[in-house]
């Protein structure tokens, strides 16, 4: 708060300071517009008077010194309140409400499945139920070198065809 001494026809920032300090210890000093008006004039003898002045509506170095005072005083009068980080305790008499079961929808068991064994086409040999014995290195090669030599003689007889005259 300014030291300077504040009465009517007085504005400006210490003006404003003034009336938002009445304002906050419940004393309407009326709009907050930086102007020493009738009200903010009224407001000030009514907090004079409260703090047992001299009731003269001048905002002296013994009236800001009583809304400092007042201001602090309020400031400390303030109950803190505590953060609870747990549910506040329930009123003697009243009981902990009981969890409620909800009711669950379990599906039903699957049948356990059983491989089915296909039936063998008409004609057609049955599979054997045993793997064939894996085949040999050389029979490998052999497969491969005989499959090399039936698509060579394939590309070879394509290659032929084409090149052959067409009949008229």
């Amino acid at each position: 708060m300014p030291k300077t001494m504040l009465a009517r026809g007085a504005s400006g920032p210490a003006v404003e300071a003034l009336q938002k300090a009445l304002e906050a210890l419940g004393v309407r000093p009326g709009p907050i517009d930086g102007l020493f008006g009738p009200k903010t004039e009224a407001a000030v003898k009514g907090f004079q008077k409260s703090k047992g002045l001299q009731v003269d509506g001048i905002a002296g170095p013994k009236t800001m010194a009583a809304i400092e005072a007042a201001q602090k005083a309020a400031l400390l009068a303030k109950p803190i309140t505590p953060i609870l980080l747990a549910a506040p305790p329930r009123p003697a008499g009243v009981a902990k409400p009981k969890p409620v079961a909800k009711a669950v929808a379990k599906p039903a068991p699957k049948p356990a499945s059983k491989p089915v064994a296909k039936a063998p086409a008409k004609g057609a040999a049955p599979k054997p139920a045993v793997k064939p014995p894996a085949q040999t290195a050389a029979a490998k090669v052999a497969a491969s070198s005989s499959a090399a030599a039936a698509l060579k003689a394939g590309m070879a007889k394509a290659a032929a065809k084409k090149a052959a005259p067409k009949k008229p």
